[in-house]
């Protein structure tokens, strides 16, 4: 009898155990576990529906065209589909109305007279590449 007893009590552990070991695995239903269907992320855009942090540059005159040209070349954001597409291009827009040179993005507009002005590169370098505002 003092042979059973151990035995006994180690057969209920062993039994206790495997039960609680089915109520673990038991109470996890398959829902918890599936992945959830989620509807898919609106890409933010911004000014002409390009990508966040891509900075648009109307300018009027061809040779402010080709000063925006090499204003992203320095910087590497010529206007690009991966550049776009990451939020990292210079896009420049001819356009016919208007004067001298604006530059927007998603969150702020500059006016200049000419795409030589300190100001456009400087407002470029702080909105090029930002996700907000």
């Amino acid at each position: 009898m003092q042979r059973l007893l151990p035995a006994l009590a180690a057969f209920a552990l062993v039994f206790a155990g495997v039960g609680a070991a089915i109520l673990v695995f038991a109470s996890r239903d398959g829902s918890s576990l599936e992945q959830q269907e989620r509807a898919p992320a609106k890409a933010i855009t911004g000014p002409d529906g390009l990508p966040v942090g891509n900075v648009l540059i109307e300018y009027r005159r061809e040779r402010d065209g080709i000063r925006i040209g090499q204003l992203a070349e320095r910087l590497g954001a010529i206007d690009t589909e991966p550049t776009r597409a990451a939020g990292q291009a210079i896009v420049a827009k001819e356009v016919d109305t208007g004067e001298g040179v604006t530059a927007h993005t998603g969150s702020a507009d500059l006016q200049v007279a000419k795409a030589t002005d300190p100001l456009l590169a400087a407002f470029v370098r702080e909105h090029l590449g930002r996700s907000g505002p």
